[in-house]
């Protein structure tokens, strides 16, 4: 049948504009997709941006775990730095070296850094040193740092496999003129700078002073704060030994004849800056004599059983039967004194400030918990934390600074549950470890 003229020029229109609608379609579907293309890619590129912006803020705000300076294990012993302002427009870096990266490895690269508050660069340094060029594990590099403005300093050092890498960062404190870091103390002997807050007598020491102002120099000596800390959840006052002072004029050159408490002054004009100093025995950190071993024990033992060691014949065998009573067993007697007096002698090294190191809120947490799993810094305060997979949780200790390298416990009952946990396990001959 053929359509009439008509009918095809109907089904011609209609043709025509359902082909129109088809390209106005195509057309909405391209303009869509376009636009749908433009608003993703812009989507994409801002997360993205949040992604690497978010990141690098994390990175710079995610707070430095210094918990492997207080590590037991020797292969997590870091670097320790002092800084000498050996001029006024530079200072001198003096870098300590662990025992075990001196005693395994030959060759070190050494990367020093010196920012301003800017973090703009003032001075850097790449070095390369073998293990001979360190005396007595230490080595010096002066670096620029004028005086006006305080300066952060940044050291790292990696083995020559890269499988340790040791970092410091400090503050050259040069704001002004008159600092703890315009002196440092030194073995006369040996001519080594003396790091540690505490030194074996008798000896003699040279104070290192730059400045062309003559100052003062006074000594005052004590006997030592015998007062030992309550424990975590004690409520009571901290109570705190006043030591007296009785400073005698001395010259740069010091003679230390006997065990105690030393306090070096210097003074200019009216600033005045000291330098202290505990008298020890050759063996130190280590504790070697009876009655202090014994009187560690006063943290995990009974009025009565602390009385009844205190009193026996011979002190040193009461204690070996001490530990022998709580071990079960003479090997795991070894293993509990070996731990307990091993955080001891740990505990003296790192927190020695103007009584021993184990006598000391710091001293005390590490003892009886063991060393922190994480430790945050901030100004004038330090955090410890440690983690528990049990139900017991985790755990943090608030350190506030009090002077130098003296920190006070933030004490709370609240830790009391965790305490009698601990001391119950040491004395079930247990190595207690939150």
């Amino acid at each position: 049948m053929v359509a009439r003229p008509a009918e095809r020029q109907a089904t011609i229109r209609t043709d025509s504009r359902t082909k129109r609608n088809d390209e106005a379609i195509h057309r909405s579907l391209l303009i869509f997709i376009k636009q749908f293309m433009k608003q993703f890619c812009i989507f994409f590129c801002l997360f993205g941006l949040f992604l690497l912006v978010g990141c690098d803020a994390y990175k710079r705000v995610r707070p430095t775990n210094y918990a492997s300076e207080y590590a037991m294990e020797t292969e997590k012993e870091t670097i320790r730095v002092k800084a000498w302002h050996s001029s006024r427009d530079s200072s001198t870096i003096f870098v300590e070296m662990p025992k075990m990266a001196l005693a395994n490895y030959d060759n070190f690269v050494v990367n020093i850094d010196v920012t301003d508050s800017t973090n703009a660069i003032i001075d850097t340094a790449l070095l390369i040193l073998h293990k001979d060029d360190f005396s007595q594990r230490i080595f010096a590099h002066t670096v620029e740092a004028a005086s006006g403005q305080n300066h952060s300093l940044n050291v790292n050092i990696k083995t020559e496999d890269k499988k340790y890498v040791f970092r410091k960062k400090i503050t050259l404190w040069r704001e002004t003129d008159f600092t703890e870091q315009h002196f440092i103390l030194q073995n006369k002997k040996t001519k080594a700078v003396i790091f540690d807050s505490y030194i074996s007598v008798p000896t003699t020491v040279n104070v290192l002073y730059n400045g062309i102002d003559a100052i003062d120099y006074k000594l005052n000596y004590t006997t030592t704060d015998t007062l030992l800390p309550p424990p975590p959840f004690s409520e009571k006052k901290v109570q705190t030994k006043l030591l007296p002072t009785n400073y005698q004029p001395i010259s740069k050159d010091i003679f230390l004849d006997k065990k105690g408490f030393y306090t070096l002054q210097m003074q200019l004009n009216n600033k005045k800056h000291s330098i202290e100093l505990l008298g020890v025995n050759d063996d130190y950190p280590k504790l070697t004599a009876a009655d202090d071993l014994l009187r560690t024990l006063r943290f995990i033992t009974k009025k009565s059983e602390y009385e009844s060691l205190m009193n026996a014949p011979n002190q040193r065998k009461a204690i070996d039967a001490f530990w022998l009573e709580k071990a079960g067993s003479y090997e795991r007697g070894k293993v509990l004194i070996k731990s307990f007096y091993g955080r001891i002698q740990k505990a003296n090294k790192l927190y020695t400030h103007r009584q021993h190191g184990w006598m000391t809120d710091r001293g005390l947490i590490y003892i009886i918990y063991g060393p922190p799993y994480a430790v945050y810094r901030q100004e004038k305060t330090e955090t410890w934390t440690y983690a528990n997979a049990t139900d017991s949780g985790d755990l943090a200790f608030y350190f506030d600074q009090q002077i130098d390298n003296s920190f006070r416990l933030q004490r709370s009952h609240l830790y009391k549950e965790s305490w009698d946990y601990m001391v119950f396990t040491w004395r079930n001959g247990i190595v207690a470890k939150w």
